[in-house]
This record gives structure tokens, sequence and C-alpha cells, in this order.
């Protein structure tokens, strides 16, 4: 979710290239979203939104919505299968789309700043080449590509610090659970629906996208700072647990269910 474009025209929307960074892409979805609310669809097909964050349910008031059709819906992860690790090797995480918009350019000139701080960064997207030709000159940064399963568990698992500096309204980045699940204490952009999950300096730290000065004294304090992030990130990790589970989900959207078959009869 990027900027607010709920009162942009349609030609302005198709410039921007808002969605998937292609004018016909931009286009057909002002298209279909100018189609269906004059329609009224919405309000007449759908019995019940799942928001995923509380910042998303206000977006979709703030459109026109009916607030009270949209529950907040959290997504989830399942700490079942993952073990928190307080211990790490040492280095900062970032795991994410390689695209401008997820604030890697932020990742690299902290490398810049912190020559003695290691970076590793995972994933894939349409700014690689450019991410890759900004940290060529940089020894403190490894770029490792895509990876999942075990080999991103892994990655999580020795990290000290795992950065999410989005520069866009995030609506709920998977990220920032999946690390807090892994032990792990994030420093993430102060964005759309990430302070839903993340209580500044509690279980994470939030900082302004693009202050950069900020991301340096935060990333720096809390890699020194042994105890405040173990105790973070202990933290992190009963939050997960706590409000994030996949069985906590599961009974939340059979409830949902239930209750729209019991709509759908009256």
């Amino acid at each position: 979710c990027g900027p607010d474009y709920r009162h942009v025209g349609i030609v302005r929307g198709t410039i921007s290239r808002f969605h998937k960074r292609s004018a016909a892409a931009s286009f057909a979805q002002g298209v279909a979203f100018r189609f269906h609310r004059a329609l009224h669809i919405y309000e007449q097909c759908v019995m019940r939104f799942l928001a995923p964050s509380l910042y998303m349910k206000r977006q979709l008031v703030a459109a026109g919505f009916p607030e009270k059709k949209i529950e907040v819906f959290p997504l989830c992860v399942d700490v079942n299968g993952i073990s928190p690790v307080y211990e790490d090797r040492g280095y900062v995480l970032f795991a994410g789309g390689l695209s401008l918009e997820k604030g890697v350019e932020t990742v690299i000139e902290l490398a810049r700043h912190l020559p003695d701080f290691l970076f590793k960064i995972v994933g894939s997207g349409p700014d690689a080449e450019k991410i890759h030709a900004l940290a060529h000159e940089l020894s403190n940064v490894e770029i490792v590509g895509f990876q999942i399963g075990e080999a991103l568990a892994n990655l999580f698992t020795g990290a000290r610090v795992v950065l999410v500096p989005s520069r866009v309204e995030e609506v709920f980045p998977l990220t920032v659970l999946e690390a807090m699940a892994h032990g792990k204490c994030v420093i993430a952009s102060h964005v759309g629906g990430i302070p839903d999950v993340i209580e500044d300096r509690v279980n994470g730290w939030l900082v302004p996208p693009m202050d950069l000065h900020a991301w340096t004294e935060a990333l720096v304090r809390l890699v020194y700072a042994d105890d405040q992030r173990r105790s973070m990130a202990v933290e992190a990790r009963r939050t997960v647990e706590t409000q994030y589970r996949v069985e906590d989900h599961d009974r939340r959207l059979m409830r949902v269910y239930g209750e729209l078959i019991e709509e759908s009869r009256k």
C-alpha cells in the first residue's frame, strides 16, 4: 500500500503507476474501483471486510466503506515451528523485497555510516540491480538473494537486529512477525500498520522512515545494549505467542464464518 490514492483521479493514478509499477495495471485498478463504488457493489454485496490492521480499517473507513462491516483481523505466524534464539552471529538483517519503497537504500546508507557493522540483505525485486550497484564498494554488506524455508530461518536466527525500513504505508508486513517469532529485536519505520504490532521501545523500536540519524542512533544503541536488546526480543516473542498465533487466527476465522452463515439465514 503506497501513498493515499483514494481521491486521485484515474489519469493521475495511471501516470503515478501506483499499482504494480504499471500504467496499465494502475489504470485498470482505478477504473475498477470507481466502477464498483458507483454501483455500490461493496456496500450491497460484501457482508464483512477483514482488515489486517487497525491502520487498514481507518483507511477503509476514510475511503467511505461501511465501518460496521469492517473487522480488524491480523495476520499470524506459526510459532510452534519456530524456536526463539536470543543469541546471534553479530550481523544486521534486512529481509524483504528489493524495491526502493521497502527502504533498502536506508540499509545501504547505514552500512556506509557504520563500516564496523555487518549487514545481510535477503530478497529479490525490481530494484535489485540498483541495490547491488549501491552496495558494490561496501565490504560490510552481503546480498544473499532470495531465500525461503530453513535457509531464511537460519538467517533470522543469526541476526542481532532486523531492519524493516519501509518508506510506504505498509498494511501489515509479515517480516515483522517472523523476526519477532525468532526472538529478534526489530527496528522498523513508524508507518502504516507497523505500529499496530510494535510498541516502541517495548517489543521493538519505531523510527521515522527517512530520518537516517534516528536509524543510526537506534541501531547503534541496540547492537551494543545487550540487556535492552534481549529484553525487547523476549517481549517481541511474547507478543507473537499471545496475539498472533495461527490457532487463534483460525478460531477467529471460523467465528466470522459462523456469524456470516447466521446472518445469511435471516
